[in-house]
């Protein structure tokens, strides 16, 4: 137990170091074919966000498995004010090894975009591609990073401040 503290502590405090690294939890269940869970994502700065992510998919074999994630994230920027963010994302990952997969996703985000007093929503749509680890922690729960790189990507015209993206938690099956 102390070892799955002090790992949760040490990649939440890297999280919260990290500009464009999500620090959170994610929670995942399978019952056969088909896996659900989801995740809880916060960042803390000059951006301070808080996202929540329920997720369902079905593996289509032993190493292939696609599925879906909704999104809701509300930002708060000490510069402008703050924000409601939704979408949802399609997913494909192909595990190369016990330990490591590559991800491509599909993400639909209708953000709110402020500039001064005035705000407007826009539609983003994003592919990412990408790879990702797991490692086991015990029975039922495992540490995972993914690394994606966001190909529709255009610097002032991006919910992201930054073309790579970068995930990491936990998983805990019940």
């Amino acid at each position: 137990m102390n070892r799955v503290l002090s790992v949760t502590l040490l990649m939440l405090s890297a999280g919260l170091l990290s500009p464009h690294a999500d620090a959170g939890v994610g929670v995942v269940s399978s019952r056969g074919d088909i896996f659900y869970g989801g995740g809880i994502s916060a960042s803390f700065g000059t951006v301070d966000y808080v996202e929540l992510s329920p997720m369902v998919g079905v593996h289509l074999d032993e190493r292939t498995s696609v599925g879906m994630t909704l999104l809701y994230r509300y930002r708060n920027d000490d510069r402008i004010g703050s924000s409601n963010d939704w979408g949802g994302s399609l997913f494909a990952r192909y595990r190369l090894t016990s330990a490591f997969y590559l991800e491509g996703d599909y993400e639909y985000l209708d953000h709110e975009y402020r500039s001064g007093t005035s705000s407007e929503r826009r539609q983003y749509q994003s592919l990412l591609a990408g790879g990702g680890m797991v490692t086991p922690l015990g029975a039922n729960t495992a540490m995972y990073m993914s690394v994606l790189y966001n190909f529709s990507y255009e610097e002032g015209d991006s919910p992201y401040g930054d073309p790579w993206i970068v995930r990491f938690g936990l998983s805990v099956g019940f």
